[in-house]
């Protein structure tokens, strides 16, 4: 066997395979929340789990039980919310030759672009975007400026996505200040 022959043996078979992998696919285009997005998360939430667990400590230490019956819900409550906002909701995403990367601030991934179905208002939020796929569900995104020439850019490059807007997203785009659309973006998350 050839070395050429091998290496063809070695190639992936489907063009998918390859850009899951995302080493050369290049960015296209990016849409982004501002710099410090983050960070800013992070901090916010590193700040109220300190918070409530000083309430709960003192309650316990200072046998404040009507208290800490209170905190339980508001626990269960920041965790959810905690969960959503460093784990789901996505600050940046990069359209990819083949794929659609994302970064939440805890957690990033891909979509190729051939299994991505639409792009959403969310079920849940009025200023929050999902992005639809065939196997890993819904992506959602913060909306602001600059959101619309992106999926726009989304859509061009997979004619096969549905996409919706809601008042919010066509609102925002009338907004002053700076838009979250990049054109030929580098770096990383």
């Amino acid at each position: 066997m050839t070395p050429d022959q091998l290496a063809l043996s070695l190639a992936p078979d489907a063009p998918e395979e390859a850009a899951v992998s995302g080493g050369d696919d290049p960015v296209v285009t990016s849409y982004r929340m501002h710099a410090l997005y983050r960070a800013q998360t992070i901090v916010v939430s590193a700040i109220f789990s300190a918070i409530f667990l000083a309430l709960i400590v003192l309650s316990v230490a200072g046998r404040w039980w009507g208290v800490f019956l209170f905190l339980v819900p508001m626990i269960a409550g920041l965790c959810w919310i905690a969960n959503w906002w460093l784990r789901c909701v996505s600050y940046r995403v990069d359209l990819r030759e083949r794929t659609l990367r994302w970064w939440a601030p805890l957690r990033s991934g891909e979509i190729p672009l051939n299994q991505l179905r639409s792009v959403d208002p969310s079920r849940h939020r009025f200023n929050t975007a999902d992005f639809v796929s065939v196997h890993t569900g819904r992506v959602p995104v913060l909306i602001r400026r600059g959101f619309a020439e992106f999926v726009a850019e989304v859509q061009a490059a997979a004619p096969h996505v549905t996409v919706t807007s809601n008042r919010y997203s066509r609102m925002v785009e009338r907004l002053p200040g700076s838009s979250g659309f990049r054109r030929d973006a580098s770096g990383g998350g």
